[in-house]
């Protein structure tokens, strides 16, 4: 029992013993869980441990138990207990957060007497452990405020706000926090107020985590200088970019925050530039670029850069600065000078393969680095390079080694530290003439056309712009050399016989009385032995000819004892006709137009195949003409049925027969006549554009190409005319009877079928030569139409429609105000007056720009006049309609003018 009814003093109390029990836990991450703004999260964090003391068992630790934490005083079949509850959270990961609120949140799952009012408190308490007991209860702190429930009871929710002790906390260092959950010391004793809590009883919290500092930055896709002044370079028109990498744990990999970008001069901080781009990947993954104008910096200035990241609510530290310095001015071309090659004009000096130095300097520059060169010398490949110079300022050397000779070009640009090069202007480059000790070698033989050939002994021609030369020295390919005495003004000719087509080389050195030879000269030249092709009937790349018409080709050779040639025209087998003399004839006979190619090699008497020489030519397609009286071409006649009779003459030799028809997929066969020629009935079965398609065929299988005959078939419908109501005007009244002709598109029509509008069919038989007259009255003014069609037996033709206007409305006329027209004025009155076709009109009803209207009376001549006064400048409309004696109304005429 306890030592009073209900209260417990704390000096007793401390001379009790209970047990404590504590229960792991872990900082439960949000996932998905939504947040005020872009940059506010939520999580819960539970208890990474809990425990209970209790009095009855005062010496005893319960940590981490199950069940669930109690709170206060109860009483059961154990006895009676006396409880608090304490609750250890971990806050190394709550480290660098910006916590905006921090709500515990302790349900309760049983309460003594929900009669009574609660008395539960929260405090701070030093840390738990496995020791933790009634006796050895962690010492209290700070009480933490009243606390606020939901409603009900138990309360699903009893909160206390602790975000001022939770920050303070977690500046402080503290790894952990302890919170005690126990009833007032007036009330701890009193069963009534005792309950129990969830024992995950976390902290709501409502925070968000600052961006990283960036990291990776570079400036123009090079690292970052962290001392001044930097990197040298230049500002291009594109401007200066700048690049880092943002991280926000929050966001991860898809989401973006703000790169915030600053740049200053070291010399002035003050003119601080900042630009930011809110689309930075926040993975960390991929660098965000900013870009500044060039106009933003001034040529030979030392910047800093720094940047910021930013999620809409935290910001991360700036970076340390990096530097840069802008160095856009390029530097003047380099000093060229050389030890051997000093000359730029014929004879020059050196000679092929006589090697030359040739040194770079700076042209007043003190920040040069290197130098690019570039050499455009005749007969070899460009050779390129970068020398790095001796120092900041210094020169640099190169050794080349020309190999043939003339003019020569050595380009050089110099570097500077910023990467600036040099411009040397449209003509750039060190110029030198190189004296030319090589012989000169030429062969008009092997010129186009070319007429030296493999076993043809060709004539070459040597001279040499160097005095005292004896004799030349030569060389075909790999054979032996041989020697050629030199005229006294230092030429000479010989007569060299290439031995294989293709590629030769004939290499040629001069000599002089000294017994010293110049430098080889490689003439290189290509022997051809692909035979010629020739022919008068079918000229290469000519249209002519035809299908079935035959013509002759000739070849002749390009290479010793040919024998035969193999020859084929497209994918056809080759085919083999022997050489007289070395000249092959054939006579082929083309089975289509279009383009033809011939394949020809020779074959010499050893076996030997030449190259192939192509021969293309273009043959006549050969189409036959086709004619008709009865379907013209490009004439429309005839319709549906109607017969035509067609005539097909032949364009090439040879025709058989012809192969015709509007499908060309599914044509009809009809033999020619002797001369060649065929005639053919052929029916249309549909009215519109047609094509009758031709082709020729001989007996031998050779065909012309298509040819078409392009006609119009009619439809066969009638047409329709009226002098009473012209299609292109307003005729007529309501109830005047009009005449219509009808007349046949057909012979063979036997009857006319005809209605007004849509009004019931009628019909009338065939006049004579195909034309019918019937009479028929419209009803109302306005628009109105006949259609018609032919019957001829038990068809018909396609119908026509004939469209008329019957008149019946007023006719207004004004001198004063024209239709359409501007006249009069403001107070000038307009005398309009108003006509008709309509009989028996005795009145009209006009009104002024939708006014009221008015009736004035028609004299016997069915005509009426008024008069009006415009009070404004400004466009009007008349609207005027006709009464006939019985009260009927003609359809409304509207007449507009412009009063100035």
């Amino acid at each position: 029992m306890p030592p009073s009814r209900y209260s417990v003093g704390r000096s007793w109390l401390t001379r009790l013993t209970v047990l404590a029990i504590a229960a792991a836990g872990v900082v439960a991450g949000s996932t998905g869980a939504a947040h005020a703004d872009p940059a506010r999260y939520t999580r819960t964090v539970t208890p990474a441990a809990w425990a209970y003391v209790d009095v009855v068992t005062p010496l005893t630790s319960h940590y981490n138990p199950t069940g669930d934490a109690p709170v206060g005083a109860r009483s059961d079949s154990t006895g009676y207990h006396l409880t608090r509850s304490y609750f250890t959270y971990d806050l190394v990961a709550l480290r660098g957060l910006h916590v905006f609120s921090a709500t515990l949140v302790a349900p309760e799952t049983t309460v003594g007497d929900c009669r009574q009012a609660r008395h539960t408190e929260l405090w701070v308490t030093d840390p738990i452990s496995t020791k933790t007991t009634w006796v050895k209860r962690p010492a209290e702190r700070e009480r933490l405020g009243a606390p606020a429930a939901a409603e009900g009871c138990p309360a699903s929710r009893v909160t206390w706000d602790i975000a001022a002790r939770l920050r303070k906390a977690v500046a402080s260092g503290a790894d952990k926090l302890t919170l005690e959950l126990r009833i007032s010391d007036a009330h701890e004793g009193d069963p009534r107020m005792g309950r129990f809590v969830a024992p995950t009883s976390g902290i709501e919290l409502s925070y968000n985590t600052p961006p990283g500092t960036p990291t990776a930055l570079k400036v123009n896709n090079g690292d970052c200088a962290t001392t001044s002044p930097g990197t040298y370079f230049p500002i291009y028109s594109g401007g200066l970019e700048l690049q880092a990498k943002v991280t926000d744990t929050d966001i991860g990999s898809w989401g973006n925050i703000t790169a915030r970008f600053a740049v200053w001069p070291t010399d002035n901080p003050t003119q601080r530039l900042v630009r930011e781009n809110p689309y930075a990947n926040a993975s960390g993954d991929y660098p965000v670029y900013i870009t500044f104008p060039r106009e933003t910096f001034t040529d030979g200035r030392t910047y800093a850069w720094a940047v910021q990241s930013s999620d809409g609510t935290d910001e991360s530290a700036w970076t340390a600065p990096c530097y840069f310095t802008v160095d856009n001015t390029p530097p003047k071309p380099p000093v060229k000078t050389a030890t051997v090659y000093t000359a730029d004009q014929w004879p020059g000096t050196g000679g092929p393969g006589i090697p030359g130095t040739f040194t770079f300097k700076p042209n007043g520059d003190t920040d040069i680095v290197a130098y690019e060169y570039e050499t455009f010398f005749p007969e070899q490949a460009a050779i390129r390079g970068t020398l790095p110079a001796t120092g900041p300022g210094g020169s640099a050397s190169v050794t080349l080694t020309p190999v043939s000779g003339g003019p020569h070009t050595l380009l050089v640009t110099a570097v500077d530290r910023a990467g600036n090069r040099s411009y040397d202007g449209p003509f750039p480059g060190y110029q030198f003439y190189v004296t030319e000790t090589r012989p000169g070698v030429s062969s008009e033989d092997f010129r186009d056309p070319i007429k030296g050939g493999v076993g043809i002994a060709s004539e070459f021609e040597f001279w040499s712009d160097v005095t005292g030369v004896v004799d030349y020295q030569y060389t075909l390919n790999d054979g032996a050399p041989q020697t050629v005495a030199a005229a006294p003004t230092g030429t000479t000719k010989v007569r060299v016989t290439p031995l294989h087509g293709g590629a030769n080389v004939l290499s040629v050195r001069s000599r002089n009385a000294a017994g010293v030879f110049s430098p080889p000269r490689a003439f290189a030249f290509t022997v051809p032995t692909a035979p010629t092709v020739t022919s008068t009937d079918y000229p290469e790349n000519t249209y002519t000819g035809g299908p079935n018409v035959p013509g002759v080709f000739t070849f002749r050779p390009k290479m010793p004892n040919v024998v035969e040639y193999l020859y084929k025209v497209g994918d056809a087998a080759e085919q083999t006709v022997a050489a007289v003399d070395g000249v092959g004839t054939v006579t082929v006979t083309p089975m289509t137009g279009g383009w033809s190619t011939m394949t020809v090699r020779s074959r010499s008497a050893d076996g030997t195949l030449s190259d192939p020489r192509s021969y293309t030519f273009i043959v006549g397609e050969g189409s036959p003409q086709v004619s008709s009286t009865d379907y013209p071409s490009y004439q429309w006649s005839g319709y549906p049925g109607k017969p035509g009779t067609f005539t097909f003459t032949p364009n090439m030799p040879g025709v058989t027969e012809y192969r015709f028809g509007s499908d060309p997929a599914n044509p009809q066969t009809v033999a020619a006549a002797p001369d060649g020629t065929a005639t053919v009935s052929w029916t249309p079965t549909q009215p519109g554009w047609q094509y009758l398609y031709v082709m020729s065929f001989a007996a031998n299988g050779a065909h012309s190409g298509w040819s078409s005959l392009n006609f119009g078939v009619n439809t066969g419908a009638p047409t329709v005319a009226s002098t009473d109501y012209p299609t292109n005007e307003e005729s007529g009244w309501p109830g005047k009877a009009g005449t219509f002709t009808i007349t046949a598109g057909r012979p063979d029509v036997t009857e006319q079928a005809y209605r007004l509008d849509d009004g019931a069919w009628q019909s009338a038989p065939a006049g004579t030569g195909g034309v019918t007259t019937v009479t028929l009255t419209p009803a109302t003014s306005g628009s109105h139409h006949v259609e018609v069609y032919s019957r001829i037996g038990d068809t018909q033709t396609p119908s026509v429609t004939y469209y008329f206007t019957v008149g019946g409305r007023p006719q207004v006329v004004s001198s004063d105000y024209p239709e359409w027209g501007w006249s009069g004025g403001p107070g000038v009155t307009g005398t309009f007056t108003f006509t008709t076709v309509l009989p028996n009109v005795t009145a009209y009803v006009y009104s002024f720009d939708g006014g009221e209207e008015t009736t004035v009376q028609a004299g016997p001549d069915r005509m009426a006049s008024i008069t009006w006064t415009p009070a404004d400048s400004t466009f009007h409309e008349l609207v005027v309609r006709s009464r006939s004696a019985d009260g009927t109304m003609s359809d409304p005429q509207s007449y507009y003018f412009g009063v100035n």
